[in-house]
Formats: structure tokens, C-alpha cells, sequence
């Protein structure tokens, strides 16, 4: 994971590094929906709406470097690699929300049709939570045994950077000086975690059963579908 990271960090460094060799050509604004993996594959997490800025560079008329950030109150984040008792956690719910940055840089390759343009892109992504906020009553659920119940005792966890990848394509409507697109997009971002919790299970009557996990490999989780719309101005 960390050797992916170094990658994706170098990547990142590349794409604004032609910052200083070009002018920007055009300034955007986006609005989408980002829809997570924990909805679309278990039920849990809530649609969330993102806005976002973003400028790019262009290389002749197939070549393009778009660079920018989104931002998102993210209601759908999970956990991976959390073991509890030697054995892998069943994380299958949000175990967080956060108010997410997203900053990120392309490659992107564009097909002009007369007035309109088929892109597929496809970058790193750097993401920065504000704020991160653990959903206790969804780790609950997720660590208590069938038919009983669980209560944390404590849950710690590091806040920190995350890295990934995010890859989609657009289809744009160029009506100089303006172009409006519509565009959908994967994002695969994940961030070390750091967490650790002890709990207790049991059937209703009383809490009887103590556990405890262990995180101290785990990746707090920024994975799904974000499609949008967005607008851009030449200059």
C-alpha cells in the first residue's frame, strides 16, 4: 500500500510540475453526486453532493491536464483491515462521515466531434478530511454476534492523508468561450487509520463478553461512483 502511495504522490508531483511550464487555458466548476460503496453494495450511507474547482492545461487539441478539488460531506466511508479475536472484522457499514477535500490531478485524452468532445481521464488523488466522525452505532452492529448486542468502550483512530487513484470519462458541448459536460467517475482513495477499540457482547440482558480490535493496519476507505455535471470558461 505505501509503494502505491509514493506512486501516487509522484504522479501528483509531475502533473503540477507542468504547471510551471504552461498557462492554465480554462477555469471550471463542477457539481455532482458521489455515491459510495458502502450504499450500492450493503445498503448503508446516504448519497452525498459535492462541488468543486478546477483549472486546465492542454497539449494541442487531444492532450489535457485538469487540476483541481472537490469537496463532499461524505456519509458512507469504511473500514478495511480491522481484525478482532486473529480473524478479520465483518465491516459491512460506514464506520465513519467525514468533510472531505479531494484534490486531484489528471491525464486526460479528448476526441473532438465538431462542437462536442468524448474525454477519458484517469490521475492521483489527495484527500484531506477535515472532519472525521466514527458512527459508533454502525461498528456496533457490524462487531456484535448474531441475535446480541455490543457496546464500545473506547475507539481511538488517526486522522490522516489518503492517497488513490480516481479514472472516468466526459462527454463536453463547446460553445465558445464556454463548455458544459456531463461526466461520471470512479474514486479509489484509502487512508491509514490507526484505530483501536475495546467493546463488550451479549444478548440484551447484559454485556458479558469483552473483545477488543485491532487496527493498527487498517485503511479508512473512500471508494464509489461520482457523476456530475460541470462548466468551464476559456481564456
Amino acid at each position: 500500500m505505501y509503494s502505491m502511495k509514493k506512486v501516487f504522490v509522484l504522479i501528483l508531483i509531475l502533473m503540477f510540475g507542468f504547471m510551471f511550464s504552461v498557462s492554465a487555458e480554462e477555469a471550471g466548476i463542477e457539481i455532482s453526486v458521489f455515491i459510495p460503496e458502502s450504499l450500492y453494495l450493503h445498503g448503508e450511507g446516504t448519497v452525498a453532493y459535492s462541488s468543486g474547482l478546477s483549472t486546465s492545461f492542454s497539449f494541442g487539441d487531444f492532450i489535457e491536464i485538469p487540476i483541481g478539488f472537490d469537496y463532499c460531506k461524505l456519509h458512507g466511508l469504511m473500514v478495511e483491515g480491522v481484525t478482532s479475536a486473529g480473524a478479520a472484522a465483518a465491516v459491512s457499514k460506514p464506520w465513519f462521515m467525514a468533510d472531505s477535500f479531494l484534490p486531484y490531478a489528471k491525464l486526460q485524452l479528448n476526441l473532438p466531434i465538431g462542437p462536442l468532445t468524448i474525454s477519458v481521464f484517469g490521475g492521483g488523488a489527495v484527500n484531506w478530511n477535515a472532519t472525521l466522525t466514527p458512527l459508533t452505532g454502525f461498528v456496533a452492529q457490524d462487531i456484535a454476534s448474531a441475535g446480541e448486542y455490543a457496546g464500545l468502550i473506547d475507539f481511538t483512530y488517526q486522522n490522516s492523508f489518503g492517497f488513490g487513484w480516481l479514472a472516468g470519462a466526459s462527454i463536453g458541448l463547446n460553445i465558445e468561450p464556454v463548455t458544459i459536460s456531463i461526466f461520471g467517475e470512479y474514486r479509489d482513495v484509502s487512508a491509514p487509520l490507526m484505530l483501536s477499540a475495546s467493546y463488550l457482547t451479549g444478548p440484551v440482558s447484559g454485556l458479558t463478553t469483552s473483545g477488543t480490535l485491532d487496527g493498527s493496519n487498517a485503511f479508512l476507505i473512500l471508494r464509489g461512483i461520482s457523476a456530475g455535471i460541470g462548466g468551464s470558461f476559456a481564456f
